[in-house]
């Protein structure tokens, strides 16, 4: 999840049940073939389904990554530790 999370990084997250999704926050899911990925929100399309996107110029695209589920999202980030700082989010 290059450039918001470095290689190495430590990260922490808030369960997602009672959360309200939010296009200013990272998300820990389950993907079906991509297993456990680390995307931001986008927004929901037509059908309810949540839409994902990576920060960087060589992550996963969104529509490779598709139609999410909201019970396929873990949790939302709200620490990151690296090697040189600590990121509250």
């Amino acid at each position: 999840m290059l450039p918001s999370i470095e290689s190495g990084s430590y990260a922490f997250f808030f369960s997602i049940k009672a959360l309200k999704m939010s296009s200013k926050h990272i998300y820990k899911i389950m993907h079906p073939s991509l297993g456990l990925i680390i995307k931001r929100f986008k927004y929901i399309d037509n059908s309810g389904y949540l839409r994902f996107e990576g920060d960087g110029p060589e992550s996963t695209s969104s529509a490779k990554i598709g139609k999410i589920k909201r019970k396929q999202v873990l949790g939302r980030l709200f620490l990151v530790i690296s090697r040189n700082k600590i990121n509250f989010l």
